[in-house]
């Protein structure tokens, strides 16, 4: 989760998001894990905070270098080695929630990256 803050740190630093988005975005986190299997050779996670600490929208794709431990998606125990961040800040709670499950969807559906 030292990741995500850090990644995020770059969307306050650019004035996408408020000062408070890291703390909100690793506290969500916490509770409710984004990580998410793709298929053998992918994992990602789509960490995100509440639509409040937006300031301008964004799409921000992370590719890392080294994957990094995220729990997965409907499990506090159970965690995974991701090796890509999709954070998605908008200022539209709902769409937020529909542009989280489209790209789960449409990342889910593909076989070959």
């Amino acid at each position: 989760m030292d990741t995500s803050a850090g990644v995020a740190s770059i969307l306050v630093q650019r004035s996408y998001v408020s000062s408070s988005y890291s703390d909100a975005l690793v506290e969500r986190e916490k509770r409710y894990p984004t990580g998410l299997k793709i298929n053998e050779e992918l994992a990602i996670a789509l960490p995100h905070a509440h639509v409040k600490y937006t300031i301008k929208p964004v799409i921000f794709v992370i590719l890392l270098e080294f994957p990094v431990k995220f729990n997965c998606m409907g499990s506090l125990s159970e965690s995974l080695s991701v090796d890509a961040l999709i954070i998605v800040a908008v200022k539209d709670l709902e769409r937020s929630a529909k542009l989280l499950k489209r790209i789960g969807d449409l990342l889910s559906k593909r076989r070959v990256f």
